[in-house]
């Protein structure tokens, strides 16, 4: 599996919830927006990450791959 810490180092991203007790906010480092995800473990089934990338479309990790990421941390 990739290193997905490595791969998104410098790009800004949004946590998007679709629980209403978690707000959407942006990071500037994917470090800090699994920080947040970590305080809402209990709602992460409801949270997608976007990566914002400058010359592609956004990445999204979500689901089992976004899981692995935060318990990583």
């Amino acid at each position: 599996m990739r290193n997905e810490l490595e791969a998104y180092r410098g790009q800004q991203v949004t946590v998007h919830s679709w629980s209403n007790g978690v707000r959407n906010r942006k990071f500037k480092t994917l470090e800090l927006a699994l920080g947040y995800c970590r305080h809402h473990i209990a709602d992460l089934s409801s949270i997608e990450v976007f990566v914002h990338g400058e010359c592609t479309a956004d990445s999204i990790i979500s689901g089992i791959q976004l899981e692995a990421l935060v318990e990583r941390g």
